[in-house]
């Protein structure tokens, strides 16, 4: 055994702990204020983690990890997570505790590496641990990255996880529930779309996108990127992938009590969410409601009863809009209501809310809660948008919107309901979008002069000009939160109203940069593209 006396200079009280030093050597023991720590220094002087002691070989090793205060030796400061041998009677000063360590005497062989331990946070504390070598892995920047396709499964019979790695040894940090954008080449065309990140940042090793297929419907044409993928995207298959962005997400609003609300493939970040919770052991209480139309379209169904089995905070609620016509289905039916909230979540008032689903699904569960009296500045949506029909133009079908805000997207309503972004999500291609009028000006010409074509604007954005005379550029989240259709415009000036470039650096907005996707002609304007 290990002995540690600790004196608090304070009161002058001292304790003894003995440690076991073959546990040590298993995992690294944590010292500081948090009460998950195995060595607890009660005192606002300490970081939450202030330092850690391991075994490394035939020696104790104490490091310090960044704290605020330090931790010295002998009156000499250690410098943060530099290995230090634990000296026998020396003096450990961290805050007003001195440590002392006596009677160290290791029976161990452990020729591993230092190792970190994953430890208990709260969504609002959380970042992705793993054993790192500084030397062989960083950590991802967000820049467009080379990816792997490492693995793909079918979820149900039309939705599909794609699991992706760097080529480069890299760890994925973001928050659960963000999105990331995909750069996918179509039959020789650059596509770029954005997707939720459906796996959890406490598995920084890979990044997991879960997507709908989504045939053609009405006067809406089929999923360009989303099919592409289901038909043809095999393991070993390269893309890249960038961008992770987006403020839904309980580590951005954290809460000891969730309620997760979800309809169709809108699951995706709630799934994120879920698993992150439950990985980290955060002390959280999760209600999760889905809303799915049949049994078979429940999504990543049975690891969340698995979840929800192991982790008694994770409770599941699923609720089909469609009769099960072999009455083999026990649990709730029809679509969300008041009468069903009451009895699934008696204590929603008490709770942060986070919604994701169609359009229609969102409208009618925020005038839901705000009919029940829910506070709304707990509460969070994230909503699949409509995306543009397709009209006959000659014999030749081409695609073109009639809003004139996004043409689709992810609408999320952070705490302040007059305050919103949008950006493109898993299923762009699923809903209606509503026409607006069109109050084009007959001056507002765009000169594409890489392509030598030139369009008027019909009160359109440049992008979508540029798509209506059949030309093709590159595009991302089609709500300005990602940059990929960034481009130079030589001359002519834009309208500014709802015309949002905070995504592009002042570099990129020097060198003349615009964003495509938002920016809209005020009279003629010349584009590099």
């Amino acid at each position: 055994m290990i002995k540690i006396n600790i004196k608090n200079t304070i009161d002058q009280s001292t304790q003894i702990l003995e440690l076991d030093e073959s546990e040590i050597a298993r995992r690294a023991f944590t010292i500081g204020r948090a009460t998950d720590c195995d060595i607890l220094l009660n005192s606002i002087s300490v970081s939450r983690k202030h330092a850690r002691i391991s075994i490394i070989g035939d020696q104790l090793i104490l490091v310090d990890n960044g704290s605020t205060s330090g931790t010295f030796f002998n009156d000499s400061q250690l410098i943060a997570d530099q290995k230090h041998n634990i000296q026998s009677n020396g003096i450990y000063l961290i805050g007003p505790f001195e440590l002392t360590f006596f009677d160290i005497q290791l029976n161990i062989k452990n020729e591993s590496s230092e190792k970190t331990v994953l430890i208990r946070h709260l969504p609002n504390s959380y970042q992705p641990v793993a054993m790192i070598d500084k030397n062989a892995w960083k950590i991802w920047d967000g820049s467009k990255t080379k990816m792997t396709c490492t693995n793909i499964y079918n979820e149900t019979h039309d939705v599909k996880t794609f699991s992706f790695t760097a080529q480069a040894n890299t760890l994925f940090q973001y928050q659960a529930g963000q999105f990331a954008t995909l750069h996918l080449n179509i039959d020789g065309k650059p596509v770029t779309r954005c997707y939720t990140i459906s796996s959890t940042p406490s598995r920084p090793h890979s990044i997991s996108h879960t997507i709908k297929r989504t045939p053609a419907t009405g006067n809406y044409p089929p999923g360009v990127a989303s099919n592409w993928l289901h038909d043809n995207m095999k393991i070993g298959d390269n893309i890249e992938i960038s961008s992770p962005a987006g403020h839904f997400s309980c580590f951005a609003h954290p809460s000891n009590k969730l309620c997760f609300i979800s309809g169709g493939s809108g699951i995706t970040p709630m799934l994120s969410m879920t698993r992150w919770i439950s990985d980290t052991g955060a002390n959280v209480d999760v209600v999760f409601i889905h809303v799915a139309k049949e049994e078979k379209d429940i999504i990543a169904r049975q690891e969340l009863e698995m979840l929800s089995e192991q982790n008694k905070n994770i409770r599941l609620v699923f609720t089909l809009t469609r009769k099960d016509e072999n009455n083999r289905w026990s649990g709730y039916t029809g679509r969300l209501s008041t009468e069903l909230l009451q009895h699934a979540v008696p204590d929603l008032l008490a709770r942060r809310v986070f919604v994701c689903g169609p359009a229609p699904f969102m409208e009618s569960t925020k005038e839901l809660l705000a009919n029940g009296n829910f506070p709304m500045d707990r509460y969070h949506e994230e909503s699949f948008g409509g995306p543009k029909p397709a009209s006959k133009v000659g014999s030749e079908t081409t695609i073109r919107n009639q809003n004139s805000g996004p043409r689709f997207g992810l609408q999320a309503v952070l705490g302040d309901l007059s305050q919103s972004f949008t950006h493109t999500e898993t299923q762009p291609d699923e809903f209606d979008a509503q026409p607006s009028p069109n109050n084009s000006s007959t001056t507002d010409q765009i000169t594409f002069s890489k392509s030598d074509i030139t369009v008027q604007s019909n009160g359109e954005t440049i992008l979508e000009a540029a798509e209506s005379s059949g030309l093709s550029l590159p595009y991302g989240c089609r709500q300005g939160m990602c940059g990929a259709c960034k481009a130079i415009k030589s001359d002519g000036n834009l309208q500014q109203d709802n015309y949002d470039d905070s995504i592009l650096s002042e570099d990129d907005k020097d060198a003349g940069y615009i964003l495509l996707c938002t920016g809209k002609a005020k009279g003629p304007i010349v584009v590099d593209a």
